[in-house]
């Protein structure tokens, strides 16, 4: 990295140290803090070329057993971390690059140099180098219990698990039956000749599934105009309790819960609790025509009214 951004490291480095309640002088070896930094890291994670390197360890007086650590991390050219979590929260600065990264079900985000980030702890994520041609450089801090590793690989099987294979648009719908609140049982492949938008959300009453589900009962009006649209919930929450947010929340659409997340897996969409509100828009020929990730009630809204109108037309 150039003499710029290694000019004000020092500053850098004792501000977040400092925050870390590391108030000591970061003056032992580094051959040591190399060696305890290999010691911590797990044994195998799938980016071998990823270097890191323990700039400050320190222990800290008023949490025994507990140790702030700082790290710079180096990736190369096009790099990319494997699916891993980390069993704290971590506070990071970019000194050269950019990368992006995609915590749990959240939508990826783009952190560039100069810029700060956080390290969500416990949430499966991957980070890559969004350049080709140069490497990213950043530095990352965090009060670690002592003997805990900087991060750990989500296992394989895991991994498919939380990321989920999404179905894209042109697949059939799944045949999977689902069971509304009322116990009514329903195949989306019955709508056929409909179309209809199917709101998966790992828990209705979160923020952002809240803020999409609200969307659709103030828009329910203009969706109930369009006799060739239907809509239904999917979240992994028990039929009593999604009566009960249905309630309070005024939601006038049908639900189906998921408990066992045999619906989700079916149309690929992560069971690991934490997922963004997925939605799809399936045509009268029962195949997805859009999938939406995140919450953009009003854009959905839009998409699912023009699909209806568009296929309530005659056929030329």
């Amino acid at each position: 990295m150039g003499s710029q951004r290694l000019a004000f490291m020092p500053a850098l480095l004792a501000s977040i140290v400092g925050c870390l309640g590391c108030g000591k002088s970061a003056s032992a070896e580094l051959p040591q803090r190399r060696e305890l930094a290999r010691s911590l890291a797990p044994p195998t994670d799938g980016s071998k070329d990823v270097k890191r390197e323990l700039l400050v360890q320190r222990d800290l007086p008023d949490l025994p057993g507990w140790e702030s650590r700082l790290y710079l991390i180096e990736f190369p050219p096009g790099a990319e971390s494997p699916l891993h979590e980390h069993p704290v929260l971590g506070v990071g600065y970019v000194l050269e690059g950019s990368f992006e990264s995609a915590f749990g079900d959240a939508p990826p985000t783009v952190t560039r140099a100069g810029q700060s980030f956080v390290d969500v702890p416990h949430v499966p994520h991957r980070f890559r180098n969004l350049d080709p041609a140069r490497r990213l450089a950043f530095v990352l801090a965090g009060t670690f219990p002592k003997g805990e590793p900087l991060f750990r690989p989500v296992p394989p099987a895991h991994a498919a698990e939380v990321e989920g294979k999404q179905l894209a648009p042109g697949a059939l719908v799944p045949e999977v039956p689902l069971i509304l609140g009322d116990g009514f049982p329903l195949s989306l492949r019955q709508l056929k000749g409909k179309v209809s938008a199917v709101y998966f959300c790992a828990d209705l009453a979160e923020p952002a599934c809240a803020r999409e589900a609200g969307a659709l009962r103030d828009r329910w009006p203009d969706l109930q105009a369009r006799q060739h649209l239907a809509i239904v919930g999917i979240s992994p929450q028990d039929a009593a309790t999604q009566r009960r947010i249905l309630e309070e929340q005024r939601l006038p659409f049908d639900v189906s819960s998921d408990v066992d997340g045999r619906i989700a897996s079916a149309y690929g969409v992560p069971v690991n609790g934490r997922s963004s509100p997925r939605v799809f828009l399936i045509g009268k020929d029962n195949r997805i025509r859009a999938a939406w990730r995140g919450a953009d009630p009003e854009a959905h809204i839009e998409a699912m009214l023009a699909a209806a109108e568009e296929e309530s037309l005659p056929a030329k």
